[in-house]
């Protein structure tokens, strides 16, 4: 098992735990991020972490050799409206990832409308971030705010992360989302928001913006991976194969070979890091 590298359940919302325990289990990777399980995306609906059941899922995943990096959340705090809903889902999910031994959460901030002032929204997302870490304190769960929407340049994220201005607020770094925002801004971001990075989000994209298999895009996927082992980077790997959205992708399963594919490659080359 490969314990440096993910994939998360984005990519096939509709498998079972058993299923997505086998996925994992045969392609020897060691975790997996949950974004739906069970054709469900409210991990409140889910009924393997239902009250009843979720000791049973945490003992299952135990018991395949499976940890859960990071639990998926569709809180986003860009919006003025329904901020205390979203407060409430961030801490129900807390309270499931951390009867899964599962030390995240993830929530984001998407596109901020053109008539809603940018530096209020900015800060909203902030606040809310810090409210939620601060909500969810003694869980063992930190919150992770995802480069997403218009929360992908560094002026932005870091504006963001000095309003949330605490230790348990980490990022997300989704690369496909940073460098589509500004190309060629992987290092720096890097050097920039090294300590805040927890967990990583890979995909690809060819030019004009289409998805495609990790490796045949216009990614630098390897530079960036080895630059993250470089540093000594300690946090997961994750294929982020987005299926849910795009129906027309080809399987995870073709993904995940590619994924490993382009994983090996990087370590067999000299001086690589390898898992």
């Amino acid at each position: 098992m490969k314990p440096g590298l993910c994939f998360s359940t984005l990519g096939c919302v509709p498998y079972t735990l058993e299923q997505v325990i086998d996925l994992s289990r045969r392609f020897g990777i060691a975790s997996v991020e949950i974004r739906g399980l069970g054709g469900i995306l409210d991990n409140r609906e889910i009924p393997a972490f239902s009250p009843d059941e979720i000791d049973n899922t945490a003992r299952r995943f135990a018991e395949a050799g499976v940890s859960v990096a990071c639990l998926g959340t569709s809180c986003a705090f860009h919006k003025a409206e329904g901020l205390d809903g979203v407060i409430e889902e961030g801490t129900a999910s807390a309270k499931i990832a951390s009867r899964l031994s599962c030390p995240y959460i993830r929530v984001f901030g998407n596109k901020i409308a053109r008539d809603v002032p940018r530096g209020p929204a900015i800060e909203r997302v902030g606040k809310g971030t810090a409210a939620l870490a601060e909500r969810i304190e003694g869980t063992g769960v930190s919150v992770l705010l995802e480069t997403h929407g218009d929360f992908t340049d560094a002026e932005t994220l870091g504006t963001a992360l000095g309003v949330a201005a605490r230790r348990d607020v980490g990022l997300v770094w989704d690369v496909a989302h940073t460098e589509k925002a500004v190309p060629g801004s992987y290092a720096a971001f890097l050097d920039r928001f090294f300590p805040f990075i927890k967990h990583v989000h890979v995909k690809d994209f060819r030019d004009g913006g289409e998805l495609c298999l990790p490796g045949d895009g216009i990614l630098p996927l390897r530079e960036i991976i080895q630059l993250l082992a470089a540093r000594g980077y300690s946090g997961k790997i994750s294929l982020e194969w987005e299926k849910k959205w795009h129906p027309e992708l080809p399987p995870i399963e073709t993904a995940l070979d590619s994924f490993l594919t382009l994983v090996n490659s990087i370590s067999a080359a000299p001086g690589a890091c390898s898992e």
